[in-house]
């Protein structure tokens, strides 16, 4: 099951959980995001999707947590 981006942000907003939204340019790098959103602060993630013969498509986040 997924959400559209309004949906996600609507169930957000209706539970009452506290978040800050940043959008950005598509990037290739985490460093080229840098310039986008390197003074908001918090962690960034990267999001690689790997596919194997074995197992498929694997959806692998990477967290890069700011120090």
């Amino acid at each position: 099951m997924g959400f559209t981006k309004d949906q996600l942000l609507a169930r957000l907003k209706e539970l009452q959980i506290d978040f800050s939204q940043y959008e950005h340019p598509t990037v290739s790098t985490v460093e080229a995001r840098e310039k986008y959103v390197g003074d908001k602060g918090g962690g960034l993630c990267k999001i690689l999707f790997l596919k194997t013969r074995k197992v498929g498509i694997i959806l692998f986040p990477l967290w890069w947590i700011r120090k």
